[in-house]
């Protein structure tokens, strides 16, 4: 995955007066784009911000990440249908694994089943875990891309503030 997605920022005078035109070898295909949101970090901070399982009831049999990276997944495929169906081949859910033990460890990893969840588990999974943080989880996200937007320079000095 690249550093970032906009590139390197350009000074005032090189950035082009016009919206640049994507060719076909510029777009990325739907596994670069799946690996992409396995692999993006801020999905694993906020995870730490969804809520503890509760120590009465059935436990739950997947940790909360994967339910994040379901709800990434689902614009890339343009469906919970399909992120749930694309994370049902074996492969896909070796990657998913690999994905969890890159970023937060062998437990993390060997604590996933061996079976991806059902869609109807996720549904359930966005009701009773997404839903009440999306506040926070919003939060998350529009403080990492301010910071991502003042790292490339987005926000020139020169220009207005208001």
């Amino acid at each position: 995955m690249p550093d970032d997605i906009f590139g390197a920022p350009l000074p005032d005078f090189a950035r082009p007066r016009r919206k640049r035109q994507l060719a076909d070898h510029h777009q990325r295909t739907v596994e670069q784009r799946v690996q992409d949101c396995l692999d993006y970090p801020l999905l694993y901070e906020m995870a730490e911000l969804l809520p503890p399982p509760h120590t009465t009831g059935c436990p739950r049999e997947y940790p909360p990440i994967v339910y994040l990276l379901m709800a990434a997944l689902t614009p890339v495929t343009k469906s919970k249908r399909s992120a749930a169906g694309l994370l049902t081949s074996a492969g896909q859910w070796r990657g998913v694994r690999a994905a969890v033990r890159r970023n937060m460890g062998r437990r993390a990893a060997a604590e996933l089943p061996l079976t991806a969840p059902t869609r109807g588990q996720y549904e359930y999974a966005v009701d009773t875990l997404l839903v009440p943080v999306t506040d926070a989880l919003e939060e998350a996200f529009r403080k990492h891309a301010a910071r991502q937007a003042l790292a490339q320079g987005l926000f020139p000095a020169s220009a207005a503030k208001t």
